[in-house]
Order: C-alpha cells, then sequence, then structure tokens
C-alpha cells in the first residue's frame, strides 16, 4: 500500500476546519467507534487523546472515521458570531 497523507485547511467567516486524511493498511478504528491501539510500543496512542482533550477545551468538535484504507479526522472550531 502506498502511504499518503493530505492536510485540508479551509477557512470561511462562520469555521475554521481542518481535515486530515491518512492512509491505513490496518483498521484502526473498531465497531465501537474506538481506536485499536498500537501494541508495538509504549510511546504510541497518546497522539490522539492529547489532541482530542485540546479541541475540547477550545469549543471545537473532532470525528475520526474510516473507509476504504483511508483513516480521516476533522476538526472544527466554529466562530463566534458578531452582530453587525
Amino acid at each position: 500500500m502506498r502511504k499518503e497523507i493530505e492536510v485540508i485547511i479551509r477557512e470561511t467567516p462562520y469555521l475554521f476546519q481542518i481535515v486530515i486524511h491518512n492512509s491505513a493498511d490496518r483498521k484502526v478504528i473498531n465497531e465501537k467507534g474506538e481506536f485499536i491501539g498500537l501494541q508495538t510500543t509504549m510511546e504510541h496512542g497518546f497522539g490522539i487523546a492529547t489532541v482530542m482533550k485540546l479541541v475540547g477545551q477550545y469549543g471545537g468538535d473532532i470525528t475520526f472515521d474510516q473507509h476504504d484504507g483511508v483513516f480521516t479526522v476533522q476538526i472544527v472550531f466554529f466562530k463566534p458570531y458578531k452582530m453587525q
């Protein structure tokens, strides 16, 4: 499998969005939506938990998906509404 990663960053008047598509040659999310950890070393598995915590602290939303060999993370921060 060819390894690829794509990062998309969008900004609109209402939101700021980051989407990351990463090739995955194995399943990383189980049927319950839980992450399947890497068993090779103790260093793996903390990155996603840290990102989830930070996104939550700043009022954002984060979603994860995996289809057809691609793992996708989408982070959205909604901008405060300004009345004019």
